[in-house]
């Protein structure tokens, strides 16, 4: 039987791909060294899949906020929205020993077409924004993934 309030039962759209992330601080923008990263788009819902090892951070100041751009569609629009991913394995990329940033997550806020990279620990005082470079060790690898509402 179908659910109270159904609208549809048409699922007219399905998408598979790649997407390349690149490092960015909203002003600096650098390429990562390598990438295998694919999508899934069911309707609104995205599934980012991310494998990829940093590149040199050294065009960045170690204070700049570092934000992972490329993805795909931009997040939901709604004013309350937050999607948050786990990061399965990191490669010792975060330096959770000079900083204190624990338990390290994905956080994608409303409108964005950027990933931070969010202290979960709460130890480092971020802002509700992203790590700084200070946080984040260069030529590492990081295997992760987010699932969220697109605006489109």
């Amino acid at each position: 039987s179908d659910a109270t309030g159904k609208t549809s039962e048409v699922l007219d759209d399905y998408e598979e791909g790649t997407w390349t992330p690149v490092m960015t601080d909203d002003t600096v923008t650098q390429a990562v060294a390598s990438s295998a990263c694919t999508y899934i788009k069911i309707g609104r819902l995205v599934y980012l899949s991310m494998n990829f090892t940093m590149g040199d951070l050294s065009g960045f100041t170690s204070s700049s906020m570092i934000k992972i751009q490329g993805i795909p569609f931009t997040s939901s629009s709604s004013t309350n929205y937050r999607a948050v991913g786990p990061i399965g394995y990191d490669d010792d990329m975060f330096n959770e020993h000079t900083t204190g940033a624990v338990m390290v997550k994905l956080m994608m806020t409303p409108s964005q077409d950027k990933i931070f990279f969010q202290d979960g620990g709460g130890q480092v005082d971020v802002g509700g924004g992203s790590l700084p470079v200070s946080a984040i060790n260069a030529s590492k690898s990081m295997q992760a993934s987010i699932v969220y509402e697109s605006n489109t």
